[in-house]
């Protein structure tokens, strides 16, 4: 699913009216593709190791292609018929993993997290899950200073005012509580507090700090340290908007995860249906020309072999000497590959 990822062959991304460009992929979205790709009852693979031998053979690619278009249907129909009790489950889950955390920080939604995408599109191949979250975990400081840079004025504006009123209010009852105790005692005085508290924390989270200055190019260079991602048009071109905002795929806000998940039992049922059934065909072929079988292994997918000479740079290939020979053994040792060789 790595390579699939990487390859844009999963319909991930969408433009949608007055949001531009926005990339959903949800816990529920990623099960029913694992399902439907990988060891589900009409998956391409008979086990973890296996590719179907009818898979192998060009002469099967449109007959595949038209099974697999409709089993994707059928499973897009089963989520569209439990939609009901799938976003039951979701708010109950949502609401109980997180109701207590939110109170207890209030400003945890408004905190970044490392999107589901971005776990998929910036992992190496062959990499392992301790590994993966070692590297996120030394990205996410420079990650989160980065994106700390780029402030709304409006919206920091309307975190001071509501920041004010609220605290206004709150220090009030606050006193009249120290100097009365009853006043605690009042219907709905203790839920006005922490909701007002809440507001408080909030808006302060939102609020940033006038003496904090960042260079957004060295704090880039500090992101692709770790990640060992950064496209040629990010270069020279951190601090603009477009920049922050395909990088804000990667590295989301925690609230956009929590209401990602939410509208999952909707839009997973409309992806499946109206958009990956009909890439049925390119990912037959992706699975025919990407396969290979490794003797001891099974069958698994040519990126992992780290082959830089068949899916590497032609550029790179034409060093030679140490220079080639180092650059080649860092490639196969990150899995990492640049679009320009060093000169």
């Amino acid at each position: 699913m790595v390579a699939m990822v990487n390859k844009d062959l999963l319909p991930l991304k969408f433009q949608v009216p007055f949001l531009g460009e926005v990339v959903f992929l949800s816990q529920g979205l990623k099960y029913n593709l694992e399902l439907i790709l990988f060891w589900g009852p009409w998956a391409p693979f008979e086990n973890n190791w296996h590719l179907k031998e009818d898979y192998k053979r060009v002469t099967r690619r449109e007959a595949l292609a038209k099974e697999l278009s409709k089993h994707i249907l059928w499973v897009g129909l089963v989520n569209l018929l439990f939609l009901p009790v799938i976003f039951l489950w979701q708010l109950l889950y949502s609401f109980f993993s997180y109701a207590e955390l939110v109170k207890r920080e209030p400003g945890f939604l408004g905190s970044r997290m490392w999107s589901l995408y971005g776990r998929l599109y910036l992992r190496h191949f062959n990499e392992l899950d301790h590994e993966l979250n070692a590297r996120f975990c030394r990205g996410y400081r420079p990650a989160s200073q980065y994106m700390n840079i780029f402030t709304s004025h409006l919206l920091t504006v309307i975190a001071r005012s509501c920041t004010f009123f609220a605290g206004s209010v709150l220090a009030v009852l606050l006193g009249l509580t120290v100097y009365d105790e009853d006043v605690i005692t009042v219907e709905n005085v203790l839920t006005i507090v922490t909701v007002l508290g809440m507001v408080v924390a909030v808006g302060r989270s939102l609020i940033p700090d006038e003496h904090l200055v960042w260079c957004p190019e060295r704090l880039m260079q500090n992101i692709l340290a770790h990640l060992h991602y950064m496209p040629d048009h990010w270069n020279g071109q951190a601090h603009t908007y477009h920049v922050r905002d395909e990088f804000s795929h990667l590295f989301q806000y925690k609230a956009g995860h929590l209401l990602g998940e939410l509208v999952s039992p909707l839009a997973t049922p409309l992806v499946l249906c109206l958009h990956l059934r009909h890439r049925a065909l390119d990912i037959v072929d992706f699975l025919r020309n990407f396969t290979v079988e490794v003797v001891g292994v099974g069958d698994v997918c040519s990126f992992a072999q780290m082959d830089v000479r068949k899916h590497g740079n032609p550029q790179v290939l034409q060093l030679s000497g140490c220079e080639g020979s180092l650059l080649l053994l860092y490639f196969l040792n990150t899995s990492m590959i640049i679009t320009d060789p060093p000169t």
